[in-house]
């Protein structure tokens, strides 16, 4: 009796469950009835205790979003989990969307360049061919003419001067530049393009180096011209005017650009010299030793000198080391023993250069000076102050002689070593050679024919200073001195 009730209630349940979900158990097309989830039996079983009209309620919501929205129900842990880890990578798309967004609007433009010199119609710079290692170049030498600067140079090197004098100068594959004899990067390699029948040749050089070498400002005035780029490639060149529409002059400045601590220069032949003396002396910190700029005698000692014999330097029998007069800077010393071997492998036996005179002490500096002094008293009948006057044309006082640096040399033929030191030596095969190759080693003629009222000291031609590479080519093809290589003529 109790497993009929039991059926009969199982059976009635199910047309219950069909009632609710709107479906009839009548007729031929009857289906076979699908088993009631737990659920399903769950909702029949509350409605029975509650007395609820199961006739009455909506039919049971089998779709998906139902499904789901019971499943969270039962599940809320679980689901709370998932959808913070949804939002917060949403959040990180989110992120990185609006960082590649801000980057392409910051992006630099890839168009062409257009280029607007003063009230000239606008020309057209190739994007590709201006921009070498991602950075725009722009050719100085297309706006010198309107910047009324003066330009010289060679095939590898190219000097753009103000009408003030003041100048910049750029070599054919270097990063560094010379603003005024101050050593200063550029930010690039100049790339310097040699002149043809068509062309006047180029200088290209970073566009932002020539933004600040026309910037300089001069007690808050503005000495340049304003050369600007926007961020549509647009270039603008003009001139800065007075109020009366005169033109403001042009000058540069070292003190808009960050100094070199180095100089190399990659376009000089490496085979020439050791490679330890490829390295020249930085440019802003040449030591400048003559009457005007005197060293203290404080600062005069052989620290960071080395020995000439000790290398092997070829040397006059009359310089020994007695007072230490062999010292020499260790990089100008490699540099002079290159150039002396090389010198002396062209030069018969008799013509070889020696080194008479190197480093000089104050003292023994002192010595000399009153020396060649008593020597012109007893030689011609003068006053002391007349012999020391005259004297001063070839020789320095204590403390401002160059030879106390340790960077230049008096250098003798081999058949004259023992002589004194005078100007027959510029008919020497050995000054020949000098004349025409101690530039590529570093060194200078220090003292010109045609120079002594810049150098205030008489013609020298045995008498060499070591400056670096870099100095001695500038100094060399401009026919110049230290002095006005350095703006320090007096």
């Amino acid at each position: 009796m109790k497993k009929k009730k039991k059926e009969f209630q199982s059976d009635f349940e199910n047309k219950e469950l069909d009632s609710l979900n709107g479906e009839s158990t009548s007729g031929s097309d009857e289906q076979p009835q699908r088993p009631l989830t737990r659920e399903e039996k769950r909702i029949i079983r509350a409605t029975k205790r509650k007395g609820i009209d199961r006739s009455k309620l909506d039919p049971y919501d089998q779709s998906d979003m139902a499904e789901a929205k019971r499943y969270a129900k039962k599940h809320k842990l679980k689901v709370l989990f998932v959808t913070l880890t949804l939002v917060l990578l949403i959040a990180i798309i989110a992120a990185i969307a609006a960082v590649l967004i801000i980057q392409a609007q910051n992006a630099p433009s890839t168009a062409n360049y257009q280029v607007s010199v003063g009230e000239n119609d606008p020309y057209e710079i190739k994007y590709k061919k201006a921009n070498i290692d991602g950075e725009f170049y722009f050719d100085l030498r297309s706006i010198a003419d309107y910047a009324g600067l003066i330009v010289s140079g060679s095939s590898n090197r190219m000097k753009f001067t103000c009408p003030d004098g003041t100048y910049v100068r750029f070599v054919n594959g270097e990063t560094v530049a010379t603003v005024n004899g101050e050593a200063v990067k550029v930010g690039g390699e100049a790339q310097i393009i040699a002149a043809t029948e068509k062309s006047d040749g180029q200088c290209l050089v970073p566009f932002r180096f020539i933004e600040k070498l026309f910037s300089f400002k001069k007690d808050n005035r503005s000495v340049g011209m304003i050369v600007r780029i926007n961020s549509s490639n647009e270039v603008t060149i003009h001139k800065v005017s007075y109020d009366n529409g005169s033109d403001v002059p042009i000058s540069f400045s070292a003190d808009c650009f960050e100094y070199a601590s180095d100089v190399h220069l990659s376009n000089y032949p490496s085979s020439a010299i050791d490679k330890k003396t490829a390295s020249a002396i930085c440019l802003s910190n040449l030591t400048l030793v003559n009457k005007s700029n005197p060293m203290d005698e404080k600062e005069i000692n052989t620290d960071g000198l080395v020995s000439l014999a000790s290398l092997s330097c070829p040397l006059a029998d009359n310089l020994n080391g007695d007072y230490n007069n062999d010292f020499f800077n260790e990089t100008a010393a490699l540099a002079l023993i290159a150039m002396l071997n090389e010198a002396n492998k062209h030069l018969e036996d008799e013509e070889k250069i020696l080194v008479s005179s190197a480093y000089r002490s104050f003292s023994y500096q002192e010595g000399l000076h009153e020396r060649y002094i008593d020597n012109y008293l007893n030689e011609y009948d003068v006053s002391y102050d007349e012999a020391k006057e005259e004297i001063l044309l070839t020789s320095a006082p204590a403390g401002k002689s160059e030879h106390h640096t340790g960077l230049c040399v008096d250098l003798v033929e081999e058949s004259s070593q023992h002589k004194e030191l005078n100007e027959s030596f510029e008919d020497t095969p050995a000054f020949e050679w000098l004349s025409k190759n101690a530039y590529k080693y570093g060194f200078i003629l220090r003292y010109p024919k045609d120079k002594t009222d810049v150098t205030k000291y008489s013609y020298e031609p045995w008498h060499y200073r070591f400056v670096g590479l870099y100095a001695s080519e500038i100094i060399y093809e401009d026919k110049i001195t230290l002095e006005e290589f350095l703006g320090k003529t007096n």
